[in-house]
């Protein structure tokens, strides 16, 4: 297991009894509670991880509920998915609405955000949470560095199980910002994305 991530999510873990992870049913977190579930596991941790979810316009409770399973499988873990947030929000608002429901219910709540790619202008904003208890362990990295991860951890099931597009529930719509830093991502790493969502 990578050392580099090992270190920075193993104090996140010890230190913190009640850990809450938002997952969207996208890439990144699904690649964040797989490395958490890890460490965990490594570790002999009693931590307490809970899964959120904000119930978003691209079928994010199908697509994580989907992701979880299969976590579930990987560490005989029987992780559930709690729904938060508010859908009705502008999706830059809908996450935040979700982890302030949580907050008093979660010492820390961890988010699958990445650094966003020089070339590709636009898109979201990302950057360090203003809430001291919300931490972004994959800011420091790329969607293409988090690609390169999950391959030296073999979780080339993510990539068929994880749901990139904005725009559609079902497949990749190809043209959004998402699935372009998607489509960045492999490219760089020399790696087929043969996911379909």
């Amino acid at each position: 297991f990578p050392v580099t991530i090992k270190v920075q999510l193993l104090p996140l873990l010890k230190n913190n009894s009640r850990v809450g992870i938002m997952v969207s049913g996208g890439f990144d977190s699904g690649v964040l509670l797989y490395c958490c579930m890890k460490v965990k596991q490594q570790e002999s941790l009693n931590t307490n991880i809970s899964v959120f979810t904000v119930p978003r316009y691209d079928d994010s409770i199908v697509h994580s509920a989907r992701v979880v399973d299969w976590i579930n499988q990987v560490f005989k873990s029987q992780l559930t998915i709690e729904v938060v947030g508010n859908p009705k929000l502008h999706h830059s608002f809908q996450v935040v609405s979700g982890i302030r429901e949580k907050q008093k219910s979660c010492d820390i709540i961890l988010c699958g955000s990445t650094k966003k790619p020089p070339h590709l202008p636009n898109g979201p904003s990302r950057g360090k949470s203003l809430l001291e208890f919300v931490v972004d362990p994959f800011l420091e990295y790329t969607k293409a560095e988090v690609v390169k991860l999950a391959y030296s951890l073999n979780l080339k099931k993510l990539v068929l199980l994880s749901h990139t597009c904005t725009e559609s529930k079902t497949v990749r719509c190809t043209h959004c910002w998402q699935c372009k830093e998607r489509e960045w991502a492999f490219s760089v790493n020399n790696y087929i994305d043969l996911g379909t969502m």
